[in-house]
């Protein structure tokens, strides 16, 4: 984000942000309830089976031969991986993150990107509270404006 350099000290500004963090407003979720491409569309590996390592090609192939939860048919490819080809409905090998029902918080804060000094903040409880306090902000900075 390119961000202009600022005369006036970070005081002299007010952020208004809509926030929904990880912690409190995010969930676990399935590939159904995130539209995964991969679930939706399907998806293949293609393992290196003479990696023996503890973690690798091999252990991956003996995976997948045994997995019960998810459908794949295999092929050997010409340059000697194995590719694993999963058809939609298949769950995939990633994680989700689901927006919880929790509603967004609506924030109003002393400063800028440079901090807050002040330690200036306000949590509106109603949207319409903090777009109404956004909207006073900027009729001040309008106003101040024209005063020159």
């Amino acid at each position: 984000m390119n961000r202009a350099n600022r005369i006036l000290p970070p005081q002299a500004f007010q952020t208004f942000a809509i926030r929904a963090p990880l912690d409190t407003h995010w969930r676990p979720g399935t590939c159904e309830e995130d539209d995964c491409e991969a679930y939706l569309n399907g998806f293949f590996l293609d393992i290196d089976e003479s990696d023996r390592r503890a973690l690798g090609g091999a252990a991956r192939a003996h995976y997948m031969r045994h997995d019960n939860t998810r459908t794949c048919t295999e092929e050997r490819l010409p340059n000697g991986l194995t590719r694993f080809l999963f058809p939609p409905g298949n769950r995939c090998f990633g994680r989700h993150l689901v927006r919880s029902d929790r509603p967004a918080l609506y924030v109003a804060r002393g400063g800028d990107q440079r901090g807050n000094p002040l330690g200036t903040r306000t949590l509106h409880t109603k949207p319409e509270h903090w777009i109404e306090n956004f909207q006073e902000s900027l009729d001040k900075v309008r106003h101040d404006r024209e005063k020159g």
